[in-house]
């Protein structure tokens, strides 16, 4: 993709689409460690979210890495120090 491209996406289109393979910072093979999020009721352990992904035409349970709440807070963090 291009400049003109991508300034073409912005004016006309409604969303972009973009999928990349990742590697932790630590590099290839290196451990990640997603985000906890608490336990159902009181005292219950913190967990970790799953959701069901499509792999190769087959559903698949994935745990989340990163959530679209916690992405639009870092847009808004990063958009308010413009």
């Amino acid at each position: 993709m291009d400049v003109g491209a991508l300034n073409r996406m912005i004016a006309e289109d409604a969303a972009l689409r973009r999928r990349q393979r990742l590697q932790p910072v630590g590099g290839k093979g290196d451990k990640i460690f997603p985000p906890t999020y608490p336990g159902d009721g009181r005292n219950a352990p913190s967990r970790h979210i799953y959701e069901r992904r499509r792999l190769n035409g087959a559903d698949v349970w994935c745990v989340l890495i990163d959530s679209v709440q916690s992405q639009a807070n870092r847009l808004e963090s990063a958009l308010s120090s413009l």
